[in-house]
């Protein structure tokens, strides 16, 4: 038997022994409080501690470790992101601010220290997008190696999803564009803009057989068929299990490049101002916009075959959601 360890946050200025308590009740083992440690962004740090020992992680908010896992790994860990949350804090909160503030059309010559911003960006987002597509390829190999099955408990559970059964503005626009402009209203909205960090290449140019393996792979794992809703559960072979454990390990790269891209972008928000753009680096034009509103139910009540008529179909699909943790055994010690 191992020790079993609960990553988790407490909101609202609530204490942790309140917190412990709680979750004492209608356990048959002591819980103690090992670490107790404030964040900035305590959401962004337990969801990084997920993701970063998914591998160690079998249900809910907790995961199989030892008292020297985790005073070597887990404590190390959460006090280097706290670190980077410190750090990035004043950014992140310029970015929010600026975002509703109107630029005033001003194009700068960068820095050097923006410029070497624009180039840790440009890394930081080749990393992320690289783990992105090997998720997908990961998750693709899962559903292979599953096979024809309803699922696996623990590992893949089957979600219906549909689609459609909107009314097709663009396709009535372009058919009947008077009658369309009856129903349209006008509004002022803003400051409203696009931050656009200007990258370069793209990934699928920088790296264009990995990106093309994982854009197949993410089509392949959204083709599932509807009958497999109806499908009997399949079983957890080693192939599902071996095939699982790769995807979740992807996971702690994937949330330290997601983290590490956001917290480069709001620097150089933070960088950019009130200004439109620094040259070649980033851009953020943030102007009042006129924005067009389709009445679509006044149209429908006036116009009700005519809305049928252009209401797109329903479809129906498969949605594999992947089990972030791993609820079976590793060994026989577990």
């Amino acid at each position: 038997m191992r020790p079993y360890v609960k990553i988790g946050i407490v909101r609202n200025d609530k204490e942790a022994s309140t917190r412990n308590k709680e979750h004492q009740t209608g356990n048959p083992r002591k819980i103690h409080i090992l670490h107790e440690l404030p964040a900035p962004m305590v959401e962004n740090l337990e969801t990084r501690l997920h993701h970063f020992f998914a591998q160690h992680w079998v249900f809910g908010e907790w995961f199989l470790m030892d008292d020297e896992f985790i005073e070597t790994h887990v404590l190390p860990k959460a006090l280097e992101i706290i670190k980077q949350q410190e750090d990035t804090m004043a950014a992140f909160s310029a970015k929010q601010r600026l975002k509703d503030t109107l630029s005033d059309g001003t194009v700068r010559e960068p820095t050097p220290s923006e410029v070497a911003l624009g180039e840790s960006y440009k890394i930081a987002k080749e990393r992320y997008d690289r783990a992105t597509a090997m998720k997908e390829i990961l998750r693709s190999r899962l559903l292979e190696a599953m096979g024809d099955v309803g699922g696996i408990d623990g590992v893949v559970t089957l979600q219906p999803n549909s689609s459609g059964g909107t009314f097709d503005k663009s396709g009535f626009k372009k058919i009947h564009p008077d009658l369309y402009d009856q129903y349209i209203s006008t509004k002022e909205e803003g400051p409203k803009g696009t931050l656009t960090v200007k990258t370069g290449l793209s990934f699928s140019k920088m790296n264009p057989s990995l990106n093309e393996e994982g854009a197949t792979a993410k089509k392949l794992s959204g083709s599932l068929s509807p009958e497999l809703l109806q499908a009997e559960k399949g079983l957890l072979s080693t192939t599902v299990m071996q095939a699982h454990l790769d995807y979740v390990k992807v996971l702690a790269e994937l949330s330290a490049a997601d983290f590490e891209t956001h917290m480069l972008k709001a620097t150089l928000a933070e960088a950019i101002g009130t200004a439109d753009e620094i040259e070649g680096i980033v851009r953020w034009p943030r102007t009042i916009k006129q924005v067009e509103k389709f009445d679509s139910v006044a149209f429908k009540e006036n116009n009700p075959e005519m809305y049928d008529s252009f209401t797109k179909p329903i479809t129906y699909s498969v949605t594999p959601k992947v089990s972030m943790c791993r609820p079976y055994n590793l060994d026989n010690n577990e």
